[in-house]
């Protein structure tokens, strides 16, 4: 009689602590659904990793307009000197109009100050009693030269003259024409006269 007690009392614990057990899954499994899964229970956890590189600034040009040529000519008669500018004047002599200059880009990545330099001044170019030889900047494009354009006709004298102080590198304002202004005297000598235009493009 005794040990059919003891064994209801141990069949009951068992069957109390299956129920137990039971529940405590179903409390699992009830606060698994609600908190988003087992996500929200173990934590979530993350971790950044890193791409690094770095750009260099580079500082390119090149002329899209590399030549003027006013062909041959000569001044006029009792003229004392004629006058050559590349907006397509030709004054006291008959060489042929040019109405373009030279034209540059800032094809590089960066803000650049560009200078100019010639290769001769222009007693050396033209030769004759007070030649001139001047060089002047303009925008191609709106905005390519941000400040310090040298609009104005400055004497090319051989030395790197300012040509802007700032120019941009933007696909649509990364553009400058470089006008030449010529005054040949009547006496110059006759000949095949030439001079190169260096442009120099230094990182800001």
């Amino acid at each position: 009689m005794v040990k059919n007690s003891f064994l209801k009392r141990e069949k009951a614990i068992f069957v109390f602590s299956v129920v137990v057990i039971f529940l405590a899954f179903l409390n699992l499994g009830i606060t698994v659904y609600k908190g988003g899964g087992f996500e929200r229970i173990t934590g979530h956890a993350t971790d950044m990793g890193t791409a690094n590189l770095t750009i260099m600034s580079q500082a390119s040009i090149n002329f899209t307009t590399e030549n003027i040529t006013w062909g041959a000519g000569a001044v006029d008669e009792n003229m004392i000197s004629a006058h050559l500018v590349t907006n397509g004047t030709v004054t006291n002599g008959n060489w042929t109009a040019v109405s373009q200059g030279l034209t540059v880009r800032n094809d590089g990545n960066t803000f650049i100050k560009l200078n100019l330099t010639t290769s001769n001044n222009a007693s050396d170019f033209i030769g004759g009693t007070s030649p001139q030889y001047n060089l002047a900047v303009s925008n191609n494009e709106s905005s390519s030269c941000i400040t310090g354009l040298a609009s104005a006709f400055a004497t090319a004298t051989g030395s790197m003259q300012p040509g802007c102080w700032n120019m941009s590198f933007i696909d649509a304002n990364d553009l400058l024409d470089i006008d030449v202004q010529l005054v040949i005297p009547q006496d110059a000598l006759p000949g095949s006269k030439g001079s190169f235009i260096t442009a120099t493009a230094t990182v800001l």
